[in-house]
């Protein structure tokens, strides 16, 4: 019976060992030593209900010990952008739909690669019922009302106390000019149903603070001079007690 020759394996395991001898190595330590790199999404809160059709705000926290490539963003299995330096975020849509997957895959330069997921339930999408008389405007190109809020995106966290700038724009749009017989007379700001402001401008901004931790709603809501209410698709965001005052 004829022994397998085990003194070439015992000589190639004892030349690695003893080229990295120096060191103190093992081949072990070299493989756990191979450069990794770990992602962590940080927005949206994963218990946050978003409302459908708001803008949303994705954003990734990255710690990698070699050079990053990318980190790119999903939603579902559809990429909607990457990003190749810190800050890693971008602003995205939130799709019509039951819930959906949130994905941030970090990519570097060596081809190593992490994510990390969520899954997102969403609200009802807020729709502005046409009446008899608007839907005979749109037939003709008259004027309708877009209400619009650009800060916060859904998905933002804030801090208690801090202030948080919330932008509106309301538009009179008319395929047909010379139906636009329309302005817009007051546009409003609400957080929960709670007005916080209003002005007769088409696009403004307030900077407001929020007293407790919680999730809120915002909504801008434009009158025109015919007399009609336009709601905003709702922003969703989460507010936070401070780290340190939570610890009290």
């Amino acid at each position: 019976m004829t022994r397998p020759d085990t003194s070439r394996n015992q000589a190639v395991s004892t030349f690695c060992f003893l080229m990295i001898a120096g060191s103190m190595v093992s081949c072990g330590a070299l493989f756990a030593a191979r450069p990794e790199v770990t992602i962590q999404l940080a927005t949206p809160p994963r218990t946050l209900i978003l409302p459908a059709g708001s803008r949303l705000l994705i954003s990734a926290d990255v710690a990698s010990s070699h050079a990053l490539k990318n980190v790119a963003f999903f939603l579902d299995s559809q990429c909607v952008g990457t990003v190749s330096k810190p800050p890693y975020r971008l602003i995205a849509t939130v799709p019509n739909v039951p819930s959906f997957s949130i994905t941030a895959k970090a990519t570097t330069a060596a081809g190593i690669a992490a994510s990390d997921s969520m899954e997102v339930t969403v609200g009802n999408l807020a729709k502005r019922e046409l009446d008899a008389e608007d839907a005979a405007a749109l037939m003709i190109g008259g004027p309708t009302t877009l209400v619009d809020i650009s800060d916060p995106p859904s998905g933002t966290v804030a801090l208690t106390d801090a202030v948080v700038r919330l932008s509106a724009s309301a538009t009179i749009v008319a395929a047909n000019p010379a139906l636009s017989n329309r302005n817009i007379t007051s546009l409003e700001l609400f957080v929960n149903d709670k007005l916080v402001g209003t002005t007769t401008k088409h696009k403004w901004s307030l900077g407001y603070r929020f007293a407790k931790a919680g999730d809120y709603r915002i909504t801008a809501v434009a009158t025109d001079s015919a007399g009609r209410r336009v709601t905003s698709i709702p922003v969703a965001i989460r507010v936070k007690t401070p780290k340190h005052e939570a610890r009290r």
